[in-house]
């Protein structure tokens, strides 16, 4: 029963070790952010097939840097991932932001509500 248990354990953190490089390998193709630039970070997205929705907060020591990235997934968000018209839409009026140590990249329904919210709680870290 232990030697099973260890097994399944292996197979479990070479399945996850698999998973996060596959979660790596699509943050620096997709959202073309490469994590080890950033203090912290996190990436919200919709599912395929949704109305395109994301939200993506870095915080870091180097804000222009960390803002010149999400202007550049801005723009491949404009010209190459927002195939429907409402998509073209809100990838058009989306928003890139900075407050204090963090940049945020928000596309979305009501992203300036968003962004509000954000620059709300960021505000309150402080």
């Amino acid at each position: 029963a232990l030697l099973y248990l260890l097994v399944a354990l292996l197979h479990f953190l070479l399945e996850f070790r698999l998973l996060v490089e596959e979660f790596l390998l699509d943050l620096k193709e997709f959202f073309l952010l490469d994590p080890a630039n950033y203090d912290e970070f996190i990436v919200m997205q919709c599912p395929v097939s949704a109305i395109m929705s994301e939200i993506i907060i870095i915080k870091s020591d180097d804000v222009a840097s960390a803002e010149a990235d999400l202007e550049a997934r801005q723009k491949k968000a404009i010209e190459t991932d927002a195939w429907y018209p409402e998509d073209q839409e809100l990838a058009a009026a989306s928003i890139v932001g900075t407050n204090g140590d963090y940049a945020y990249f928000i596309i979305g329904t009501n992203a300036s509500d968003a962004e509000k919210s954000i620059n709300d709680y960021i505000s309150s870290l402080s």
